[in-house]
């Protein structure tokens, strides 16, 4: 093969590579809650080498993913705002969570009493109705049963 068709096969080759997307947990989504007052810890994967750029409440911060596709980024402690703002996160694709608040996070884990919702209690669905308080946000993960650890990731 003379040297142009080697350049062809090597251009065509790496035009069919594709970078990996930003991914974050999925306890990342639209309209969840930070913690206040302490250091954020945001953490994700990407391609090795890619930069990531992070976005919040004016703080801005970068790092570059490591060997093992993993990156982490630390945002300074930030006092409650109930005012939503929107969280980026850029490498080679972006992912935005919108209306997301800072206050404080609880978690609530139980057996199967923690299933139980207040619109299946007497009067819930009423009681739902009249809750106007939207400061009041809830993640529910579904329970999933595996042998081996998994990973799940929010892709862009």
């Amino acid at each position: 093969m003379d040297d142009m068709k080697v350049w062809r096969v090597l251009i065509l080759l790496g035009a069919g590579i594709a970078s990996a997307a930003v991914e974050m947990p999925p306890v990342f989504s639209d309209f969840m809650v930070l913690q206040r007052d302490v250091p954020l810890r945001l953490a994700g994967r990407g391609d090795a080498g890619e930069q990531i750029t992070v976005e919040f409440a004016g703080q801005r911060r970068q790092t570059v993913v490591d060997s093992n596709r993993n990156w982490q980024i630390r945002l300074e402690p930030l006092e409650a705002c109930r005012e939503g703002r929107t969280l980026s996160v850029q490498g080679n694709t972006r992912l935005e969570f919108y209306d997301v608040l800072v206050g404080d996070v609880w978690l609530c884990s139980g057996q199967s009493n923690m299933y139980f919702r207040v619109k299946d209690a007497a009067g819930g669905t009423e009681i739902a109705a009249r809750q106007k308080n939207r400061s009041i946000r809830m993640l529910k993960i579904e329970p999933a049963w595996s042998r081996e650890p998994r990973e799940l990731l929010v892709k862009s």
